[in-house]
């Protein structure tokens, strides 16, 4: 957890509403002050932004921030935005492009083996922060408050799915999850059955499955007056990570262990079908392939870096490819058949990248890496349609990234007003 003297303030690292000194080009900045007093260098030929990028670092000045004492700067300090951009190499040159959205995530818990963050089916978005549930309707662009309590953090969040996508379940440190209408705003179920918090969840239908840092996962459900169905005991670790498989024919729970266990959907039986032992840290990260059956991408923690892609039957666990990062692996998220053009997967990261990178399934290979984050990525999700992605780190920021792109050209991108930015997440 970041370590606070005041209210609002990061333990000496930075300030939301002053310039972090470490993140600007002091170079290229002074140049921006004096350049209103020379006369123009022809700034569009391939001359310039080949010595621009030997001199500075990057092809484009005007993509440089420089914090000055006028009023558009003000405003951008005021918003509690840092530049943030996406990078591509393609023969040897670094493009930029600008982060859809940055917004001001204040008293976030900094905890890898929480998840904080998730995109539903109606298009909103969950951001747990400390004791609060918020919700951002990215069609809508607006922000509203879902339950703050006085006495415990949120640990875990998941929208239900299908019939089911308007309800919220939230978990919290108390060992309990409660499932929300986001409609009515009105919490319909209170769940038990762990005594530490409850870190990860995942949705089969009207079923929730809840894992805790007791170690033990749980079948609900919130339908039934004795909601737990059974128990499931196999990890010496938190769980971290839970995900059905796009079927709902199998389980994969993830923990702190370093272990992932892959579960069969028959929930009276309590023994994992297989239990992978590849990774050397912690199995937060998974995410079922939705375009093959049975195909599992797994990404561990710091002291692991890699991740691995398996192909799984209920008899057979393989290993097809593994690629080390070189950062924490901290989310997975994978395009879809129907809207993207080819297999790609995102994963998200804390250090030493504290970035997301875009991947080619086929190899493994890297194809863009999204940078902009000052600390971890702790949680990651995609709108439904993938054109965007969410980022919750450390940092105290929610960043809303490009996407998969889409099958059709004239699909268009969410429009950046600049003035949402004003909106903090209070």
């Amino acid at each position: 957890m970041t370590k606070r003297t005041k209210r609002g303030q990061r333990d000496g690292r930075m300030d939301r509403y002053i310039p972090n000194r470490s993140a600007m080009n002091m170079d290229v900045s002074a140049m921006h002050v004096c350049e209103h007093a020379t006369p123009s260098m022809g700034k569009s030929t391939p001359y310039h932004q080949a010595l621009t990028l030997t001199m500075f670092g990057v092809p484009d000045l005007s993509a440089v921030p420089v914090y000055k004492l006028t009023k558009n700067a003000a405003n951008r300090m005021e918003q509690g935005s840092t530049p943030s951009s996406v990078r591509r190499v393609e023969t040897g040159v670094v493009k930029t492009v600008s982060a859809l959205r940055i917004m001001d995530a204040p008293m976030v818990e900094n905890d890898f083996y929480l998840n904080l963050l998730d995109w539903g089916e109606m298009d909103v978005l969950a951001i747990a922060l400390g004791k609060s549930v918020h919700l951002w309707d990215h069609r809508k662009k607006s922000h509203s408050q879902l339950v703050s309590y006085r006495n415990n953090i949120v640990t875990s969040l998941k929208w239900g799915i299908s019939s089911n996508r308007h309800l919220l379940a939230v978990g919290i440190d108390n060992g309990t999850a409660q499932v929300w209408d986001t409609q009515t705003k009105q919490c319909i179920t209170r769940i038990g059955g762990h005594i530490a918090r409850v870190g990860s969840m995942a949705w089969r239908g009207p079923t929730l499955t809840t894992g805790s840092l007791d170690n033990t996962i749980a079948h609900h459900d919130p339908r039934m007056p004795n909601h737990q169905i059974t128990m499931l005991r196999h990890h010496t670790g938190e769980i971290c990570g839970l995900e059905w498989s796009p079927d709902e024919r199998m389980l994969v729970s993830g923990g702190s262990d370093h272990v992932a266990c892959v579960w069969s959907k028959d929930f009276s039986r309590t023994t994992p079908l297989h239990v992978i032992t590849a990774h050397t840290a912690a199995v937060k990260a998974l995410r079922w392939s939705p375009w093959d059956v049975g195909i599992l991408a797994t990404g561990g923690g710091s002291s692991d870096k890699t991740i691995k892609r398996w192909r799984i039957t209920e008899r057979t666990c393989k290993l097809q490819h593994s690629v080390d990062t070189m950062s924490q692996v901290s989310g997975l998220v994978w395009s879809q058949p129907e809207l993207h053009h080819s297999k790609q997967l995102l994963s998200s990261h804390g250090p030493v990248s504290n970035t997301i990178k875009l991947w080619d399934v086929g190899g493994m290979a890297l194809i863009k890496e999204y940078g902009g984050h000052a600390r971890r990525i702790l949680n990651m999700a995609a709108s439904p349609d993938g054109s965007a992605v969410a980022t919750l780190s450390a940092d105290e920021t929610l960043h809303f990234w490009p996407g998969f792109d889409a099958k059709l050209a004239t699909k268009k991108r969410p429009r950046d007003d600049s003035s949402l930015l004003t909106g903090l997440l209070r």
